[in-house]
């Protein structure tokens, strides 16, 4: 998780980044710590990664500049226009290059988005964006449970605070169905693998963002961390952790011919996180995760109210805007 910045961030540089159109108040205080002025009301808002993409599309795809990851097709199939259509704009995180700041500038970005952990690292990045580009960029706690906060503070922040309290709420009413999943002992939890990529062998890590969703419906990630948040195994190490459940999110790891399937008993359960070309579990670590961590309840604790298909579904239709909802 995100340890606590403030002390770090108390005395940094960059403050505040002064700029003209509204009368100056309050300075918002971010997830790090920061003050940071914004003088302006938002009209042109710039993610600072994939996790913020997600925030953003959720409160207001309106006033995003672009995506930092480009929609896919069956993502644009499932989304209305112009939403389906928004412009692609260089990652800042976790280092910006030159170009990717001059781009914030060619850009006319009146505020800067970060959504995720808020270590010594992202404070950094934060800071040398505004200091080099004039554009003030905050931080936001992207832990599940900092979800209902997160949009609130957004929300007031670009002055969309009735969609960000419905969502708010939403979210919020989602963590309490969870919450006695979310508290079990290790013994009563279904023990998961989760990883990345085509072979389903970049393996997500316990104990980090990344990983909230299945710590949330009820399971125990498999996979130690021992250092980085994701971990290169083999088929036989995945098999030797014993998952009762395995999810990819990608079908073509667990075909029946890929070494991954090849290697796992007959009676563990797969599950492929792809739902219209969004992952829901995670990847990238944002509000999706509320979707994924009600959707993976339902397969790991079967029965419990409220945590089933339709309620994920639900929650997709609310966060991910899909067209018709």
């Amino acid at each position: 998780m995100r340890p606590a910045t403030l002390g770090l961030v108390a005395g940094c540089a960059l403050a505040a980044c002064v700029l003209p159109g509204r009368a100056e108040g309050p300075a918002f205080v971010d997830d790090a710590g920061r003050s940071v002025s914004v003088t302006v009301t938002p009209k042109r808002v710039m993610p600072a990664g994939p996790p913020a993409d997600m925030l953003l599309f959720a409160l207001a795809p309106d006033l995003m500049v672009g995506l930092v990851t480009p929609w896919n097709d069956a993502q644009r199939a499932v989304l209305a226009e112009p939403e389906r259509d928004l412009a692609i704009v260089p990652r800042l995180t976790p280092e910006p290059l030159n170009s990717d700041l001059a781009a914030v500038r060619a850009l006319k970005v009146d505020l800067v988005v970060d959504y995720g952990d808020v270590a010594p690292k992202y404070v950094a990045v934060a800071d040398r964006v505004s200091a080099t580009t004039g554009v003030p960029a905050v931080l936001l706690d992207g832990r599940l449970a900092a979800t209902p906060a997160a949009l609130r503070r957004l929300g007031a922040l670009l002055e969309r605070r009735a969609v960000a309290e419905d969502l708010a709420r939403l979210a919020e009413a989602t963590l309490t169905r969870l919450e006695p999943l979310a508290t079990l002992p290790d013994d009563a939890r279904v023990p998961v693998y989760l990883a990345r990529g085509a072979d389903g062998l970049d393996a997500v890590a316990a104990g980090t963002t990344l990983d909230e969703a299945i710590r949330f419906a009820g399971g125990r990630n498999v996979v130690a961390r021992t250092g980085s948040p994701f971990r290169d195994l083999t088929p036989e190490a995945v098999a030797a952790l014993a998952p009762r459940v395995v999810i990819v999110e990608d079908a073509r790891a667990v075909a029946p011919d890929a070494p991954l399937r090849r290697a796992l008993p007959a009676t563990t359960a797969i599950l492929v996180d792809e739902h219209d070309g969004f992952h829901w579990v995670e990847n990238p670590p944002s509000v999706n995760r509320l979707i994924g961590a009600v959707w993976l309840a339902g397969r790991l604790h079967p029965g419990t109210e409220g945590l089933d298909d339709a309620a994920a579904r639900d929650l997709a239709r609310r966060f991910l805007r899909l067209r018709g909802s």
